[in-house]
């Protein structure tokens, strides 16, 4: 299949280094990205776990022309013997390579990609944070921000998704202002525009017995205890109790499914409250959907609420880390304070109740992730500073 993208001129030779676990915004912002700096006509490289992955497998579907290298090596745990290993592995790719710019994203490859390019003098230096890592002022976040601070004085630079996570990283003295610089992420706006297709009962629990007239409500993300799908469940079986027309789906996957299984089937509404998995299709799950909720403990700036507003969908969310410079509650979405079950059943019972509620929130929504998060101008933007701020 030839590649989407014609280079415009010949650039400079940047390398990303990402790590793909589970399918996630991360994931699919490296793929935009490479897509970006190959339409500049950059030589873009990529180092990664993901040959298998839809990361690798993407690429590959859309013949873009990213030079690959990949190691099985790299993963989430921290193993000392295999992080040398991998370190070993990308100072070798490094001094092949001879790139301008690196770009790591994922604590690790961050730490590792940040000593690699400071031994081969690699003139631009470059980190990007999509989350903490880490809940605020735990232990695992504060080891976190110190291997941040020891990355700093040796030449990388910070790129966060969200002012809220620059701020922090600044109180946490992690290095200089000019050091450190905001792009949040954005999506491709069009996509998600029309969302007028319908979800399979392949790919969606229930879709067949929902009755018409049914109100479906979805949480899109990784399976992992920091997104708090145990919040949703709450919320749904508050939401089942009172709502017979009510149904509820978790889309995603990740290693908390068993637990969260267990939760479901205590619930009692395990004819109402099902798990999709993985859905390749996001734009038709959002068809599918009326309302969508994010619980989480932290996050950056997540894909599947910018998704979310750009199909229309209205989306409440926990008032945590950057969520604020996305939705203005009662505006464009609704905000509620972390762990506010409670909270948030009261706002999605008065959407259930008064469907026109919605109706200019909607739009609302539209507006602002077309003005704000569209993925041409974010990535564009990102690029330009990549390129044009590669030296040390």
């Amino acid at each position: 299949m030839k590649s989407r993208v014609k280079p415009e001129v010949k650039a400079q030779k940047v390398i990303l280094l990402a790590h793909e676990h589970l399918y996630g915004g991360g994931t699919k912002q490296t793929f935009l990205l490479a897509e970006a700096l190959v339409a500049k006509g950059v030589q873009t490289v990529l180092i990664s776990n993901a040959e298998k992955t839809w990361l690798g497998q993407t690429i590959a579907q859309n013949g873009l022309p990213v030079k690959t290298y990949y190691s099985p090596l790299i993963d989430r745990a921290i193993r000392p013997w295999q992080e040398l290993q991998v370190l070993f592995f990308i100072i070798k790719v490094f001094l092949k390579e001879k790139p301008d710019v690196v770009l790591a994203s994922g604590v690790k490859l961050i730490g590792l990609s940040g000593v690699a390019s400071w031994l081969c003098r690699v003139p631009g230096r470059f980190a990007i944070i999509r989350g903490e890592g880490a809940p605020p002022g735990s232990r695992t976040l504060k080891m976190i921000y110190l291997m941040h601070r020891g990355l700093a004085l040796l030449g990388v630079r910070y790129i966060t998704v969200s002012e809220y996570i620059r701020r922090q990283m600044m109180n946490g003295g992690i290095c200089r202002p000019d050091r450190i610089h905001t792009i949040h992420d954005g999506i491709p706006i069009a996509e998600f525009a029309n969302r007028s297709a319908s979800l399979t009962s392949d790919t969606a629990p229930f879709a067949e017995a929902r009755p018409p007239g049914a109100f479906k409500i979805g949480m899109v993300g990784r399976l992992v205890p920091g997104k708090r799908y145990d919040y949703f469940i709450q919320l749904m079986t508050a939401l089942c109790r009172e709502f017979p027309h009510v149904y509820g789906v978790l889309i995603g996957e990740g290693p908390d499914r068993p637990h969260l299984e267990r939760l479901i089937q205590a619930s009692g509404f395990t004819d109402r409250i099902g798990m999709a998995g993985y859905c390749a299709d996001m734009p038709k799950v959002y068809g599918d959907l009326d309302f969508t909720v994010l619980f989480t403990d932290y996050e950056g700036c997540p894909n599947s609420v910018l998704e979310s507003m750009a199909a229309g969908v209205p989306v409440l969310a926990s008032d945590v880390c950057g969520m604020g410079e996305i939705l203005e509650s009662g505006c464009n979405g609704f905000l509620v304070k972390h762990g506010d079950v409670e909270g948030a059943t009261a706002l999605v019972r008065k959407v259930i109740e008064n469907p026109a509620y919605c109706q200019s929130m909607s739009q609302n929504a539209r507006d602002s992730v077309s003005r704000h998060f569209d993925a041409s101008q974010k990535l564009q933007a990102l690029a330009s500073y990549l390129l044009g701020s590669n030296s040390s």
